[in-house]
């Protein structure tokens, strides 16, 4: 086994990986101080497995990782590798050539390697065991190490020996298997104090485990029976779902039905609305029509009546101008007359001739004007005829216009005071309407709250009852467990009692003598001392330490009686017992001067006990000159003190003998006689607590039982209670949207009505006016 070589990358003062071969023969490194020859060695001893970093000449293990210099920055680990010739297979390894390797970074993380594959500081230790290349091996010998060797006690130089004869990986194996073999026999004291607690609790687990098979039998018939009535309630809700969802349908059949025949029925409206607008239209068409034709027929009758007036002044005109000219003839004719006379008297009166023709020529100047104002009267009588004729026309016109704007007028205000009766029917309808609809929605509305207060109320309830069954489960739970603790006390109180009378950890001439004393054969036996001497459960220990094997004394109250107390023993073969005589034993107690004021003093054992009075005297002669302290430490100081004159025990069962002898150790818990008494009497305590606790918690059980059924009550009630109300909610509804409808179908007719009320005040005024403009005329 030769060392070949040595790889180092930042380790201390190597921040570059370095190589260090060696060659046959002896290498030597020399140079200066602090140029890094220890790190070397240091480097060698580190990857063997050093762990202390003071021997590395270090504060802590991060110190072997190079830190940086002015110059450089430091690295992030350490490395370094040995590599060993194991051609002769000196090493317990497979391999000509044997690379160990250990890398250290700043975050406190190591690994170890050989030949690259991870392996653990302890195999590399195993390795190099009995090869003297351990990190404790002599082969590596620094400074002061031959002077420690030489100066080191006998025990460290058996392993340097041991380590050098090969032996020293058979004492790191019995070391190993003696650790080992101190935790098996800790591990089975373990076990043993484990087995003691469970044999103890067998017989409550047993009782505990009937009864969770009949809990499991009692759940499983339980869980089928919820099965059976949960599926039975499934059931009866799918037939009412059912039941629910026919109804719904039939009233969603019924309200489709009667949505249809509404729409029809206002599809018929709208019809029958259009055909009375039609209708109006043509009848007011007709009646325009027959107004129009009354107005021609007027206008025709009152032109031929004007026709047959103008005819008539016409013939009487023609009559009376045929009057004027018969008259202007019959003028002409006497005119002639006169001047055929006149000729005759001409002829008679040539004197007169000029006056006549004078005459004659007057007479023609008046015929000539009477001619002109014929004339002149013709042409204004003509003038006067048009003039009557566009009178008696625009007379007929007036007359006309009269008679059709009062039929027209007398039209439109009784279609007025219809439609104004329809408006105000439709007005009224519209209201009462709006009235209803307003009710609607404000029920609407308030059904909208209470479903969303009832849904909040069921969510509320639903948490509730989540909440009460949870917490039902957790106090069944802890009542079950409080009743299960109770009666595992109430059994182990029972088992020590049992023991007790039985006499369980006695001897058998103590039972021998009690059984005897208890068939009255043996007569003044009072009893061993365990039973007489009661002890709070802190110095319960100490005094059964105290007492030892004296615990099983027996007391009696004579000499006589322990006479025949061990007669009797003798006759039966049954053993030995020693006898307490109440008569005879007396007892002493310690007085040691400022015993008292020492630290960790606790009493004198016999003051430390509660004894009848006649037990006094016995109490002293076993515990009166018995110290107890409060640990080893003390006893030991005490003892020291006062020249071990005293026995002295601890609170923990410990003794410091007269003398200077210590006597200790572990003990087993509750296997004292006094302690027995003391673990008894702690049960009943905590049972009677525990009773107390069982019985609050089947208390708090039953009143979450009842809450949790109220609170399911209230639940269904609100359940109910919200199904009716959405019910309600969705008829409410649907009578919302129907009012809705209503409400804009009459606001249409009161608009339709308000503008046909509108239109005919139009027409109304217009006839009027009309009618004034032709009475103005007339």
């Amino acid at each position: 086994m030769v060392l070949k070589s040595l790889e180092i990358q930042g380790f201390k003062s190597f921040p570059d990986k370095t190589v260090l071969s060696f060659g046959d023969g002896i290498t030597a490194v020399v140079g200066p101080n602090g140029s890094g020859k220890s790190n070397i060695s240091d480097a060698v001893r580190w990857v063997l497995g050093e762990q202390s970093s003071k021997t590395l000449r270090g504060s802590k293990m991060e110190d072997v990782i190079f830190n940086g210099t002015s110059k450089r920055k430091s690295v992030g680990y350490a490395e370094v590798s040995l590599v060993i010739d194991n051609a002769e297979r000196w090493l317990m390894f497979d391999s000509d050539d044997v690379k160990v390797t250990r890398r250290y970074y700043r975050s406190g993380e190591s690994e170890y390697l050989i030949n690259n594959a991870t392996v653990r500081l302890k195999d590399i230790q195993l390795l190099f065991m009995d090869t003297g290349l351990g990190r404790d091996g002599y082969s590596m010998i620094g400074q002061g190490r031959i002077e420690a060797i030489v100066s080191s006690k006998s025990e460290e130089r058996r392993e340097i020996f041991e380590e050098a004869a090969g032996i020293a990986k058979y004492r790191y194996r019995k070391n190993e298997a003696e650790r080992r073999l101190r935790a098996a026999e800790d591990n089975l004291l373990r076990l043993r104090d484990i087995l003691q607690e469970l044999e103890e609790r067998v017989g409550p687990l047993k009782l505990q485990s009937e009864k969770a098979k009949k809990y499991l039998t009692y759940a499983t018939e339980k869980k089928g029976l919820e099965i059976g009535v949960w599926l039975r309630t499934m059931e009866h809700s799918r037939e009412v779902l059912r039941e629910l969802d026919s109804k719904l349908e039939l009233a969603r059949t019924q309200y489709d039905a009667a949505g249809a025949a509404i729409d029809a029925i206002e599809q018929q409206l709208e019809q029958s609305s259009e055909e009375s607008r039609t209708l109006s239209a043509e009848i007011e068409r007709l009646r325009a029509e027959a107004s129009s034709r009354e107005e021609e027929a007027v206008r025709c009758d009152g032109n031929a009546d004007l026709l047959r007036n103008d005819k008539g002044h016409n013939e009487e005109n023609i009559a009376r101008l045929r009057g004027e000219l018969q008259e202007a003839e019959q003028g002409t004719l006497r005119l002639e007359e006169t001047i055929a006379h006149r000729n005759v008297e001409i002829e008679q009166k040539q004197a007169r001739i000029a006056e006549s023709e004078h005459k004659q020529l007057q007479l023609a100047e008046e015929w000539a004007a009477l001619q002109r104002s014929t004339e002149e009267v013709t042409g204004k009588i003509d003038e006067l005829n048009d003039q009557i004729a566009q009178c008696l026309a625009q007379l007929s016109d007036l007359r006309v216009q009269s008679v059709t704007g009062e039929s027209s007028l007398s039209e439109i205000t009784l279609r007025l005071s219809q439609v104004t009766e329809i408006l105000a029917a439709r007005t009224a309808q519209r209201e009462q309407t709006v009235r209803e609809q307003q009710a609607c929605e404000e029920d609407f509305r308030q059904l909208s709250e209470k479903v969303e207060e009832l849904q909040n109320a069921l969510r509320g309830f639903e948490m509730r009852f989540a909440s009460r069954t949870a917490k039902l489960e957790t106090a069944r739970h802890e009542a079950d467990r409080m009743a299960l603790d109770v009666e595992e006390k109430a059994h182990k109180i029972r088992l020590l009692e049992e023991m007790e009378r039985n006499l369980e950890g006695f001897s058998q001439s103590v039972k021998s003598v009690m059984k005897q004393a208890e068939r009255g054969e043996l007569r003044g036996i009072h009893g061993p001392v365990s039973r007489l001497v009661h002890a709070e459960s802190t110095y319960a220990l100490a005094i059964e330490t105290a007492l030892g094997a004296a615990a099983q004394n027996v007391v009696c109250d004579r000499e006589e009686d322990a006479k025949r107390g061990i007669e009797f023993l003798k006759k039966s073969n049954g053993g030995r017992a020693t006898f307490l005589p109440i008569q005879t034993t007396k007892g002493n107690l310690l007085t040691e001067k400022g015993l008292e004021n020492e630290n960790g003093f606790v009493g004198i054992a016999s003051e430390l006990v509660t004894v009848d009075s006649q037990y006094e005297q016995i109490a002293r002669s076993l515990l009166g000159r018995i110290a107890v302290a409060e640990d080893l430490d003390y006893a030991v100081l005490i003892a020291r003190k006062y020249g071990y004159r005293f026995r002295i025990v601890t609170l923990d069962g410990q003794v410091v003998n007269a003398g200077g002898s210590l006597t200790g150790g572990s003990h087993v818990k509750g296997a004292g006689l006094l302690s027995r008494r003391s673990e008894i009497e702690r049960l009943q305590a905590e049972k009677a607590k525990l009773a107390k606790k069982a019985e609050k918690a089947q208390e708090a059980l039953k009143t979450l039982q009842q809450e949790v059924s109220a609170v399911s009550a209230e639940l269904s009630g609100t359940q109910g209670e919200l199904t009716t109300a959405q019910e309600d909610k969705i008829r409410v509804e649907a009578e919302c949207r129907r009012l809705n409808e209503a409400v804009e179908s009459l606001n249409a007719a009161v608009e339709d009505c308000t503008r046909e009320i509108s239109e005919l005040n139009r027409r109304s005024v217009e006839h009027r006016d009309n009618m004034e403009r032709a009475t103005a005329t007339a």
